[in-house]
């Protein structure tokens, strides 16, 4: 979809991807909910919207990461594992 992101890490399994939107420059990475507040939260909204090229860059470079059709092609893998007998047929329907 091209958005761009202002995560904040809730649990340690969203580490790496914060980190990874900050890196992919597709957004940037507020840190964990305990050290952002409502002002760093506008802050940060603000910058973003104030440099109209910059959220321009980080649109197009998330549209370049992602093509839309992750979802179909995970289906694809377990209707594959299914067909391969690793996962019973019946649970997949």
């Amino acid at each position: 979809m091209g958005v761009a992101t202002l995560p904040i890490v809730l649990a340690p399994n969203q580490e790496r991807i914060a980190a990874a939107i900050d890196e992919h420059g597709i957004g940037r990475n507020l840190g964990w909910h305990h050290s952002v507040n409502a002002a760093d939260i506008t802050r940060a909204v603000q910058d973003v919207l104030a440099d109209p090229e910059a959220l321009a860059a980080m649109q197009s470079r998330a549209q370049s990461l992602f093509d839309g059709r992750g979802a179909e092609r995970v289906a694809q893998e377990i209707a594959d594992l299914a067909a391969a007998g690793f996962v019973p047929a019946a649970e997949v329907a």
